[in-house]
C-alpha cells in the first residue's frame, strides 16, 4: 500500500541504449504510464544526462527507477519508506 499526502509521485527512470534490460523495460513503462495517468515519469539517458546521473547516484547497473517526493512528504510503501530530506 502507498500513500502519498498532498503530492504527486515522480518517477525518475534512468538507462541507456546499451542496456538490455532498460530496452525491455521501455514498453512496460508505456503501459505502466498509461494505466496510471497520475503517475509522472521522466526519463535520463545515462550517457547524455551527467548531472542528474551525479545528483541522484546512479551507478552502472541500469535500469534504475527513483521515487521523487516533493520536500516535507512522505510516500510509505512497503519496501520503502521516504520522508523528509534536509
Amino acid at each position: 500500500m502507498a500513500i502519498c499526502y498532498n503530492t504527486r509521485m515522480k518517477i525518475l527512470k534512468f538507462g541507456a541504449v546499451w542496456c538490455a534490460g532498460c530496452l525491455v523495460m521501455k514498453p512496460r513503462w508505456r503501459e505502466i504510464e498509461a494505466e496510471n495517468p497520475w503517475l509522472e515519469t521522466r526519463y535520463f539517458e545515462y550517457d547524455d544526462s551527467k548531472e542528474m546521473v551525479d545528483k541522484w547516484h546512479v551507478g552502472k547497473n541500469l535500469p534504475v527507477f527513483s521515487p521523487k517526493v516533493q520536500k516535507n512528504y512522505v510516500f510509505q510503501h512497503p519496501a520503502f519508506v521516504f520522508g523528509k530530506r534536509d
